[in-house]
């Protein structure tokens, strides 16, 4: 069996995940296997064209969703370590050989190694992502984690046995929040790695960027909780954001009754008088006519508050 599992989970997108398997195939670590988990009908004639015995293609018999495409690739890997790399992001070489090296010199509870990345576009314009995370091994990471929210899904590598401890994951697009929310709460430990070793594809068509997001960046911070307290004080003030960017988008919809129900939550989670959430409220409550104005004022008040 493979000693490394690279997963990449892909829907009717066939150039970037040609680019997307290339890379991987590139790893200087040649212990692995590369699987791509199809959720649409696009990724077979991308596979068939590349000859690699360590590439593997599953053909999902009905579309699964994001979660449930992570959750049957995780579950159906070979390998003892696991990465799962998103169609449109590629791996540096360096990236399986480095994650592997600091697992082999760490005790077995290791459970997670996660690097740097830089953000790409579709102009070739880069830049390496900040973050003020310490290099080494994080033994309790929640805080961390909620603080500085640094590990990309794509940068990230688990051992088998912190997967089995904290499958399977919900029916979520932000599903990555929950995987590594449920094992810093377990308080299994975190490497960082201060190295850029992945490049995140920016681009109009990624996921993120949809509005539907918003509600799963909802659903993922409800469903974790954390015994620390100053974590837990974080993902409530992660999730009081999460429902007043639903219900930005809300409001804009004309959906104002769904508009207050989110705000309403948010109220409830809000430490101290926060300007913003009172600027959308007055504005889920104002006639049709005054929405636009409201919004507008929103945006001007955006990057103060």
């Amino acid at each position: 069996m493979p000693r490394v599992s690279i997963l990449i989970p892909t829907y009717d997108r066939p150039e970037r995940l040609r680019g997307c398997v290339a890379a991987a195939l590139a790893s200087s670590f040649e212990d692995i296997e590369v699987v791509v988990g199809d959720d649409g009908q696009l990724g077979r004639a991308v596979c068939a064209s590349i000859a690699d015995p360590r590439l593997r293609y599953v053909a999902n018999p009905r579309r699964l969703g994001i979660a449930q495409n992570w959750n049957a690739l995780l579950d159906g890997a070979g390998g003892e370590l696991l990465a799962l790399c998103m169609d449109d992001d590629r791996l540096d070489p360096r990236f399986v050989e480095t994650c592997t090296r600091v697992f082999g010199e760490a005790g077995p509870d290791l459970a997670v190694v996660f690097t740097n990345h830089t953000f790409v576009d579709d102009a070739g314009n880069e830049h390496v992502r900040r973050t003020r995370v310490r290099p080494g091994r994080h033994d309790d990471f929640a805080r961390e984690l909620m603080l500085h929210h640094p590990v990309a899904i794509s940068a990230a590598m688990i051992s088998r046995p912190a997967w089995e401890a904290v499958r399977p994951l919900p029916d979520t697009a932000a599903a990555d929040m929950v995987l590594f929310g449920r094992l810093a709460e377990r308080r299994l430990p975190f490497h960082y790695v201060d190295a850029a070793l992945m490049s995140y594809r920016t681009h109009p068509g990624q996921l993120s960027t949809t509005p539907g997001f918003r509600s799963d960046a909802v659903a993922a911070w409800s469903e974790l909780r954390f015994s620390d307290v100053v974590a837990e004080r974080l993902r409530l003030r992660v999730l009081r954001d999460a429902l007043i960017a639903r219900a930005t988008a809300r409001l804009q919809e004309g959906r104002r009754s769904d508009a207050r129900a989110d705000l309403r939550c948010a109220r409830t989670l809000a430490r101290a008088p926060h300007r913003r959430l009172a600027l959308l409220h007055a504005a889920a409550l104002a006639p049709t006519r005054a929405v636009g104005a409201a919004t507008r004022l929103r945006r001007r008040l955006r990057s103060r508050y």
